[in-house]
């Protein structure tokens, strides 16, 4: 799902793709072009991936889920 809109993944997430395999394919294209590009300096993998289990649960138990739910993003840090 390289490249997806917000959009687009938000709704792959609500029909059923697994939060879990779309926050593991953005983990592995930050692992492979970070050390070029060097954009992150910081990745919350562990806290990430509690999160896509918890919307995967959620999506399984039938439970509401966000807009955006399953959307991996990014935030830029302007302090030291």
């Amino acid at each position: 799902m390289d490249w997806s809109s917000a959009s687009a993944l938000a709704t792959a997430v609500r029909n059923g793709q697994s939060a879990r395999d779309i926050l593991e394919a953005t983990l592995k294209r930050i692992a492979k072009h970070n050390p070029d590009l060097n954009a992150f300096t910081a990745v919350l993998t562990q806290r990430a991936r509690k999160k896509a289990a918890a919307i995967d649960a959620a999506r399984h138990a039938g439970d509401p889920l966000g807009a955006l739910a399953g959307v991996p993003f990014a935030v830029k840090n302007l302090f030291d």
